[in-house]
């Protein structure tokens, strides 16, 4: 065991210091997001400071810009230099230019594009790209006392269009619509399932045969779920 120890050490201490390289950033980093050269990185700073963190890979340096506080910034996705991001204390989704920000400007005020009604659903989190739109999951869950769970949400925008006020929404019977992948050129992947009662399932949401209304609820059996 000795000899493993001392090997796997040694392993380190040669090639360690040449394959890995760190970068300081906010705190409590959720998501990093490459594109060009560049790469973002979203700090929720939880209760603290949030803040975004922009690496330039070929200079290898990193620019902080700070984010309003008492907001938890959770998720984003880029499109054409635009970080579209979730704020999940405040249940918004709100854009950044990246190709605008100033390393001379430390703090910065995102724009808003949608705020939630909170009778309508909570916990904006993971945000995609799928078929030319954006899509915003919710976990929908109180987090009192006794987390209470809504139904599963999700809100679809045309941001081409510029179309942010009255998003489509899904809803659905299970729980906890925390995560979404875009699984193909039709489908998407949902994950579900609470912390106590509920096994987690992954949902399989044909996007295609979705209906056309702007407000849809779809259930275990619907044709569109899986």
């Amino acid at each position: 065991m000795k000899t493993l120890v001392l090997i796997l050490t040694l392993l380190f201490s040669l090639c360690g210091s040449a394959s890995i390289y760190y970068y300081d950033l906010g705190l409590t980093a959720n998501q990093i997001i490459h594109y060009g050269e560049r790469s973002v990185v979203i700090n929720s700073g939880y209760r603290s400071q949030p803040s975004l963190s922009l690496i330039h890979w070929p200079s290898d340096s990193v620019s902080q810009y700070l984010l309003p506080v008492r907001t938890n910034p959770y998720s984003g996705i880029v499109i054409d230099q635009q970080l579209y991001m979730s704020h999940n204390f405040t249940d918004e989704l709100v854009n950044v230019d990246l190709s605008r920000l100033n390393p001379f400007v430390k703090k910065i005020e995102p724009q808003t594009l949608f705020s939630t009604p909170s009778s309508l659903a909570v916990g904006a989190e993971t945000v995609i790209h799928h078929q030319n739109q954006l899509w915003m999951a919710y976990s929908n869950v109180d987090v009192g006392d006794d987390y209470i769970y809504g139904s599963g949400f999700l809100a679809v925008f045309d941001y081409q269009q510029n179309q942010f006020s009255a998003p489509k929404t899904i809803t659905f019977e299970e729980k906890n619509s925390k995560n979404i992948i875009s699984i193909s050129e039709n489908e998407i992947a949902i994950s579900t399932g609470t912390y106590e009662k509920e096994d987690g399932k992954v949902l399989v949401l044909d996007t295609k045969k979705l209906p056309s209304q702007s407000a849809v609820f779809l259930n275990s059996k619907s044709e569109s779920v899986t």
